[in-house]
């Protein structure tokens, strides 16, 4: 298997015009061109943009932030009282949760209006049943 492997690679780096040495498998990297990346977790994301900050949020009320779209900061990960998107959510949201009996929502949105104020789309279902509830927080 190691054969074909390297036999692969040096068929691939003569068709690209490579001239690289398959024998150590080992090449020079010039790492001033190198970009670097911080990742986070936002399933369904949405981004907005606000003071010169990104943030994107998605389902299970996933949140995070980033200044410049590359290194990314996670702020939640799911729906629990204590998520900071807004105070006290599993509460808030009580009703919506219990008629769609499901404990979390769905590729959440969010926008600002020109009042300054944050508005959050959600959807709350349970996948298996045709009970679902739409909402604005």
């Amino acid at each position: 298997m190691k054969n074909k492997i390297i036999l692969c690679i040096a068929a691939l780096s003569l068709l690209m015009g490579c001239n690289k040495s398959t024998s150590g498998i080992s090449e020079e990297v010039d790492t001033s061109k190198l970009v670097s990346f911080s990742n986070v977790s936002v399933h369904d994301p949405s981004i907005i943009k606000d003071n010169g900050t990104y943030y994107i949020i998605g389902s299970h009320m996933a949140f995070a932030k980033s200044t410049n779209l590359k290194d990314w900061t996670q702020l939640e990960t799911s729906v629990s009282s204590s998520n900071s998107l807004f105070n006290n959510p599993t509460s808030v949201l009580s009703s919506m949760l219990t008629y769609a009996q499901t404990s979390t929502v769905w590729a959440g949105d969010m926008i600002k209006l020109a009042d300054g104020n944050y508005y959050y789309y959600i959807s709350a279902c349970q996948g298996s049943k045709p009970l679902s509830e739409l909402g604005v927080a």
